[in-house]
């Protein structure tokens, strides 16, 4: 009845979505540098940023799923409530938590160093569908920094930036980290995309392929400039 949704709308969230809220806080008490980049995130597999970023001019954050217990390298990790991994605990420090959904927000109580170590520039305009910029034979544990822009964007066109680290030789993947520019960021009123994004990623010994690609899902012609640049983690 009329009376009765008078009790219960809400016009902050759904009462039966609260468990997703995504406060600002989450992401603009993340540090905008980790020591001269962009930092590295985690937690949650999927891009639960994309309508605040989208929306204001908070920057775009991978949000990478955490999947090993290694991968205590990222800077910041966004979590339910009660699910740090054990293997985190001493290592993080919880810094915020949404009032409504309790999801939290932990940094890492000491930032890694990270060492640069190479760069490469690229510049297309193609409709393949995979579009590669970068590889090499890792030999440590990564920060891949991934900057630029894509230009004549429209939310029909859904490219993803892809950074995979494979075993070649027996055809294992490692590492999958993809991110959805139209779904995560703005489209500006000349039609670009700008991007600045990081991503974590560990040192599997029998890997022996790092590759950082754009897949053009829709294989429209698809226009991006800009760089990769590799930091080796230091710890």
């Amino acid at each position: 009845s009329l009376i009765l949704f008078g009790f219960k709308v809400n016009f902050t969230h759904s009462i039966f979505w609260s468990y997703e809220h995504f406060d600002k806080e989450l992401l603009t008490k993340m540090e905008p540098e980790i020591q001269g980049i962009p930092p590295t995130t985690g937690g949650r597999f999927w891009t639960m940023d994309n309508e605040l970023t989208r929306t204001t001019s908070i920057p775009g954050r991978v949000l990478q799923d955490v999947q090993f217990p290694q991968d205590t390298i990222l800077d910041y990790l966004v979590l339910n409530k009660g699910v740090l991994p054990e293997v985190h605990s001493g290592l993080y420090e919880r810094i915020h938590e949404d009032p409504i959904s309790k999801i939290q927000l932990f940094k890492r109580k000491n930032f890694l160093n990270r060492q640069f170590v190479e760069s490469k520039e690229f510049n297309f305009d193609t409709v393949e569908e995979f579009i590669g910029v970068f590889n090499r034979i890792p030999e440590g544990t990564y920060i891949i920094r991934v900057k630029g822009y894509l230009e004549e964007m429209n939310i029909h066109r859904r490219p993803l930036l892809v950074v995979s680290l494979d075993d070649n030789k027996k055809s294992q993947n490692y590492t999958y980290l993809a991110y959805n520019f139209v779904e995560s960021l703005p489209i500006d009123e000349s039609k670009q995309i700008h991007f600045d994004l990081t991503f974590g990623v560990n040192q599997f010994p029998e890997a022996n392929s790092l590759s950082v690609y754009f897949w053009n899902t829709k294989k429209f012609q698809l226009k991006g400039k800009g760089i990769v640049e590799i930091y080796e983690i230091v710890k």
